[in-house]
């Protein structure tokens, strides 16, 4: 049973965390919107309506793939930053 506890506690533990990175990439991004919503850029790849969609993306996957770890994506946020800063 703590088994299985403790890879649930994880899970959830995880899915906290990578929201919690989501809305810091969203209010980077000025987008306003929350978790629940979408918005046309998500539902249809072919209308690129932010200038930095590709800098986030490689950001979000970076985190995704290293757990979260935001200082092993600390090159991407830099250059998604820098991208946003050009607009």
């Amino acid at each position: 049973m703590s088994g299985l506890g403790g890879t649930l506690m994880q899970g959830m533990a995880f899915g906290a965390g990578s929201e919690v990175a989501h809305q810091a990439v969203r209010g980077i991004m000025g987008t306003g919107h929350s978790a629940s919503g979408h918005n046309e850029a998500q539902s249809s790849p072919q209308q690129i309506t932010e200038p930095c969609m590709q800098e986030n993306q490689n950001f979000m996957n970076c985190l995704q793939y290293n757990k979260n770890e935001i200082s092993m994506c600390q090159s991407y946020l830099d250059l998604f930053k820098q991208c946003k800063g050009q607009f």
